[in-house]
C-alpha cells in the first residue's frame, strides 16, 4: 500500500500529537519547586522570616496514592523544626502538586501546655511526613458543650494560642458507634483562625440530634428552643391525613445526614398516629395494618460477615437487616411500604 504526502503528513501530525498527550499525561501541570520556592511559602504562609530550608529533600510514596512527594524541612532560630510537603496528586484531569505545611500544628503541639485548657485535650498524627494536631472535646449535656465552647474561645484569645487550630467536639450519646462506624452528627467541628465557636450553631445541630432520637438531653432546651430549631430544619417530620392535609411535628425531626426517622422518633409517630406501639422508643413491638408484626430496638446487633455488628429488626420473628450496616433509621419511603403511614420530611414535600 502507498501513502500520498499528505497521509504522511497527517500520520507526522498524529504521532506527533500522540507523543505530546503522553508528554502531557507524564507531567501534568506539575511546577519545580526548589529552595527558593520554599523559602517564599513559607514567608508567605506562615507568617515568618527567620528560618532556614534544608538543602535537600527527602522522597516519600504518598500513602493515598502511588506518586512521589518531596518532605522539605524548615528550622526556625529557637530550633523548631516543621516540614513542607511538595504534594504530587491526579488533579481530575492531569498530574499536579501542591504545598502544604504543618507549621501550624507543630506550634500547637509545642505550646499546648501554655494554653488554658481542662476538658480540652490535644491530639496529633503524623502522615505522609506531616504533624497533623487537632483539640479534641466530649460533652453529653448542653453544659459541658457550653464549657468547651468557651475554653475554646479562650484558647483563642491566647497569645500563644497560633493562628490556625482544628478543633472536634464530640457528641457522644448511646448510638454514637455501631461496630466500625462513628456518627458525627451532632459534633461541632471548626477551625480558630477565622473566629471563635459559633455558640448557637454547636447548640442546635446537638440539640437536633436530641430531638431525632428522642434522647433526655433534648429537655435541656426549652419547648422554644425545640420548636424554633425543628421549624426551620428541612427534616422536620409530618404525617398526611386521610383528607391529604400536611399535618407537621414541631418536635419531630429526621437524620441531618438524611438517613431518615430514628427508631425512637418512629415510636413516637407511631403513636401519635392510632398504632399503639408497645414497649418504649428504644425498644417496642407494633402492628402494621396487614397484620405483619414488628419488634424494633437499639439493642437488636449481631455480627455481620463484614462489620463486627449490625443492626437488625425483627419482622413477624424474623432478623431483617437494616439497609445499612450501621442504620437505627428508616426512611419516610420505608415507613409508608412498611406500615401505610405517609410519612415525609419537610424537603421531600417542598
Amino acid at each position: 500500500m502507498r501513502y500520498n504526502g499528505s497521509m504522511k503528513t497527517a500520520c507526522r501530525q498524529l504521532l506527533i500529537t500522540a507523543v505530546f498527550i503522553l508528554v502531557f499525561l507524564s507531567s501534568g501541570c506539575t511546577k519545580n519547586y526548589g529552595r527558593k520556592e520554599i523559602s517564599d511559602y513559607v514567608k508567605e504562609r506562615c507568617g515568618i522570616s527567620s528560618f532556614r530550608v534544608s538543602r535537600d529533600r527527602i522522597e516519600l510514596t504518598s500513602e493515598e496514592d502511588s506518586y512521589t512527594d518531596y518532605l522539605w524541612t524548615i528550622t526556625e532560630n529557637d530550633g523548631t523544626e516543621f516540614y513542607v510537603l511538595d504534594d504530587y496528586h491526579w488533579g481530575m484531569e492531569a498530574l499536579v502538586n501542591t504545598l502544604r505545611t504543618d507549621y501550624y500544628d507543630v506550634h500547637l503541639v509545642r505550646d499546648f501546655s501554655k494554653l488554658p485548657h481542662s476538658g480540652i485535650r490535644l491530639a496529633s498524627e503524623t502522615e505522609n511526613g506531616l504533624c497533623h494536631a487537632v483539640l479534641e472535646g466530649d460533652f453529653s449535656t448542653r453544659s459541658e458543650l457550653q464549657d468547651e465552647l468557651k475554653e475554646l474561645a479562650d484558647i483563642r484569645a491566647d497569645k500563644a494560642c497560633p493562628d490556625e487550630v482544628s478543633y472536634v467536639l464530640k457528641f457522644n450519646y448511646p448510638y454514637r458507634v455501631i461496630g466500625e462506624y462513628e456518627s458525627g452528627v451532632g459534633d461541632t467541628v471548626g477551625n480558630l483562625s477565622s473566629s471563635a465557636p459559633d455558640v448557637p450553631e454547636a447548640e442546635k445541630r446537638m440539640l437536633l440530634t436530641c430531638v431525632d432520637h428522642q434522647l433526655s438531653c433534648r429537655f435541656d432546651f426549652t419547648e422554644e428552643e425545640i420548636r424554633s430549631a425543628v421549624e426551620a430544619n428541612t427534616h422536620q417530620l409530618g404525617v398526611r391525613n386521610a383528607s391529604g392535609e400536611m399535618i407537621w411535628y414541631d418536635d419531630l425531626c429526621a437524620d441531618q445526614y438524611s438517613y431518615g426517622v430514628s427508631f425512637a422518633s418512629l415510636y413516637v409517630l407511631l403513636e401519635r398516629n392510632g398504632f399503639a406501639p408497645e414497649g418504649t422508643p428504644e425498644h417496642y413491638r407494633v402492628t402494621a395494618p396487614d397484620g405483619t408484626s414488628f419488634e424494633i430496638s437499639y439493642s437488636f446487633r449481631h455480627p455481620l460477615p463484614e462489620y463486627s455488628e449490625g443492626i437488625y429488626y425483627l419482622k413477624n420473628g424474623e432478623i431483617t437487616d437494616m439497609s445499612g450496616y450501621f442504620h437505627t433509621h428508616f426512611t419516610a419511603g420505608e415507613i409508608r411500604n412498611l406500615f401505610g403511614l405517609e410519612v415525609y420530611e419537610r424537603w421531600q414535600v417542598q
